[in-house]
């Protein structure tokens, strides 16, 4: 509580939720985006297996760009801040994707969760490993270049 009497802590903290909400709700929009492309073109042209192989660098390309953006909405940044953006915004995603999944369009539980098993080629987990991690490695990127 005491941070919120401090009005710069106050706009720090109002600036990471607002780069969380940003970071999963456009993950999950790209996601939905790719993941139309992938079940309407890539997969029916190459195959299930390379029409996964097609979209995972796309979305590894687009979580890149989206955790740079989200990063700059920060007031501070920090190791600890970079890891908690990502993984909250992992979180964030996890939440809009399980529910979209499970209760708007009613997908068995055992359905949505074989999208997970990398043991039958899932590649979804590593990608939510690399968006955990993203913001850090960005940032870590773009202060080695600059």
């Amino acid at each position: 509580m005491q941070a919120f009497r401090n009005p710069e802590a106050a706009l720090a903290a109002h600036a990471f939720v607002k780069a969380i909400l940003f970071y999963g709700g456009v993950m999950f929009a790209v996601g939905f985006a790719f993941g139309s492309l992938r079940e309407l073109a890539f997969i029916p042209l190459f195959g299930k297996r390379a029409g996964h192989w097609i979209e995972f660098p796309l979305m590894l390309a687009a979580t890149a760009f989206i955790a740079g953006i989200a990063v700059r909405r920060l007031h501070e940044v920090s190791r600890k801040k970079l890891l908690q953006l990502g993984v909250a915004g992992t979180i964030l995603l996890l939440m809009i994707e399980s529910g979209f999944a499970l209760f708007v369009l009613r997908m068995p539980v055992k359905d949505y969760l074989s999208g997970f098993d990398v043991t039958q080629g899932a590649l979804f987990p590593y990608g939510l490993f690399f968006m955990c991690l993203a913001p850090l490695l960005i940032h870590s990127l773009r202060a080695r270049v600059s």
